[in-house]
């Protein structure tokens, strides 16, 4: 039987990787929150990362990789016709040597990747989100959005997924936990509570941004328009108060 993950654990996954994430965050302006709450989604707080990698990301050994990698079968959410299915797929990961490198060739996959520049379209036919516009790389909301558009992952439930690691309890005590550890300054995400959550079904019916708009197709400024207008997403009571989209369990 395999011993239980505990929430301790869990913390401990957050002070282990807080020091790289934030250096990375600050040499690169990427958010610090988004860093650490994507690498925490895609590993399960630490607990399912693959082995001997180090691979914090989940980030696939692709033709531009020289380094050492292994194979591994994880579920990939596939488009057939207007249905997406979830079926096993064996591919190649990055293995790294230390959680700083994973951090460090996260940035660098992003970096020499043209797609998170906004250079052509993703597999819907919409363009590319520049994810190093400061206005998207410093929101980390806007930042899951732009990510998931652009194809860094398949699942559609991606956006909601990390956005609610990202406010929950879990990560709130890990950063409380971090920061008293590192000593660093209080994380932007201190007002986490008062804050709404996204809500991507409102981009479109399908829970993708639109793809045309009177008549035309959306150009890439447009779209990151309109992805910043529906970030928020307030709901409001009959007695004028609000509660957020997302329910944080984690």
């Amino acid at each position: 039987m395999s011993k239980a993950y505990t929430l301790e654990n869990k913390i401990q996954f957050i002070i282990d990787i807080y020091s790289d994430a934030l250096r990375v965050s600050k040499q690169s302006g990427f958010s610090f929150d988004f860093i650490l709450s994507q690498a925490a989604y895609e590993t399960g707080w630490g607990k399912k990362i693959i082995p001997g990698t180090n691979n914090l990301f989940n980030i696939k050994a692709d033709h531009s990789w020289n380094g050492p990698a292994k194979k591994f079968v994880a579920p990939e959410h596939i488009k057939v016709g207007d249905e997406t299915e979830t079926i096993p797929v064996e591919s190649k990961f990055r293995v790294y040597g230390s959680f700083e490198e994973s951090l460090n060739d996260w940035f660098d996959f992003l970096r020499t990747n043209p797609r998170y520049h906004g250079i052509g379209v993703n597999s819907d036919g919409v363009p590319h989100i520049n994810i190093f516009d400061p206005e998207v790389k410093e929101d980390p909301e806007l930042l899951a959005v732009a990510l998931w558009h652009d194809g860094f992952a398949t699942d559609v439930n991606y956006v909601n997924n990390v956005i609610r690691t990202m406010r929950g309890p879990t990560m709130r005590k890990a950063l409380e936990k971090a920061r008293s550890y590192y000593e660093h300054p209080l994380s932007s995400y201190d007002s986490i509570h008062d804050r709404v959550g996204l809500e991507p079904s409102r981009l479109s019916k399908e829970g993708k941004p639109q793809q045309e708009r009177d008549g035309g197709s959306l150009s890439s400024e447009t779209l990151k328009r309109d992805l910043i207008d529906y970030r928020m997403v307030w709901r409001i009571k009959e007695d004028g108060s609000t509660r957020g989209y997302f329910i944080c369990n984690d």
